[in-house]
């Protein structure tokens, strides 16, 4: 496919192995390519995690909405539905974890689990130093729920991550069969729902415009469901704040 490359993966410890053919993975993302890794996580893994962030959710007061999360060392869940009036306009649960330490002993390891090697691959092709104890770095789930889930299309500075990485949390035409990830570039759009599985990592340069097509938009909502589109990124929460939507 134009502009996609999907290479074979596994995780060793807490390190992402791949093949690399032609092209270094660093320079692949930064030709403005977007990469999938198949395979890094264990699908059950990543199924029994999901189900706990989502417990873990069950139990705690929701964040309110309207108001700002970027605060360092923030662990919480926000439901931002249509009625929110916002600069990036979208429609997900979003849970955030800003301080894993401050978590039940087995939420903490499994997000750790994923997380560790997550950010590795992210320094390693990024040329960065961020830790999960960094302040400024949070974990955070997102839950675009069949219904209409989506996020506006939109574009964040390129530095000081340089590369962004999602892993799949959910499976095309299992859990949701429309709408998923569409990124804008040089060789036309690129929709990657039918190609990034549950345990891929998906790459792509940060300041690559990209969106949420509305999840199974003719399906009624249910906030609580865990029907949908789940994606797992990390944040940086400046860079976050410095995301615009585009028309």
């Amino acid at each position: 496919m134009n502009g996609l490359d999907i290479i074979d993966a596994n995780l060793c410890g807490s390190t992402v192995h791949f093949a690399e053919a032609g092209k270094s993975l660093k320079h692949r993302i930064e030709d403005g390519r977007i990469v999938i890794l198949k395979g890094c996580f264990a699908v059950d893994r990543l199924l029994e995690l999901k189900k706990a962030v989502q417990q873990w959710g069950q139990q705690q007061a929701v964040f309110p909405a309207g108001r700002s999360a970027s605060v360092a060392n923030l662990n919480f869940h926000r439901i931002d539905g249509s009625d929110l009036t916002t600069r990036l306009p979208h429609i997900f649960h979003q849970y955030g974890f800003g301080d894993l330490d401050a978590l039940d002993p087995d939420l903490r390891s499994a997000l750790y689990q994923v997380a560790e090697p997550m950010l590795a691959l992210q320094n390693s092709v990024a040329d960065t130093d961020y830790r999960l104890s960094d302040p400024e770095v949070r974990v955070k789930f997102l839950h675009y729920p069949a219904g209409g889930g989506y996020l506006a299309n939109h574009i964040h500075p390129l530095l000081p991550q340089r590369v962004g990485l999602i892993t799949s949390l959910s499976e095309w035409l299992v859990d949701y069969s429309e709408g998923g990830n569409v990124f804008t570039t040089d060789g036309g759009d690129i929709h990657t729902s039918s190609s990034h599985h549950i345990g891929d990592v998906l790459l792509f340069r940060y300041d690559i415009p990209h969106q949420i097509e509305p999840i199974d938009p003719q399906r009624a909502l249910h906030w609580h469901s865990l029907a949908g589109k789940w994606s797992l990124v990390l944040e940086l929460l400046a860079t976050n704040a410095l995301s615009d939507a585009l028309q």
